[in-house]
């Protein structure tokens, strides 16, 4: 599906979400990412960009995702992350 261009800080990144989330399902973050333009991975690989890490998140993933240089956030400092292109939208 083609991207609408969307200003935002995670526009045009590859990102994956792991671990239980507290702000909502993983399911709607993932659809969230992708309203802010970010393409959603389903598992760790060189093009992962930023891993969001939510509760009991898997070592093992966290490891991979930092091995490929990925940025790790935790789901309050993605949170805060897209907190200011969600009062745009």
């Amino acid at each position: 599906a083609e991207q609408a261009s969307v200003e935002s800080p995670i526009a045009g990144l590859n990102v994956l979400f792991t671990g239980k989330m507290q702000q909502g399902s993983r399911n709607d973050m993932k659809a969230q990412a992708r309203v802010l333009g970010a393409k959603v991975l389903s598992s760790p690989s060189g093009a992962l960009e930023l891993l969001v890490i939510g509760e009991k998140a898997s070592a093992a993933k966290i490891a991979k995702a930092e091995g490929y240089g990925a940025k790790v956030l935790t789901e309050a400092e993605y949170l805060d992350l897209i907190a200011t292109s969600e009062s745009a939208i």
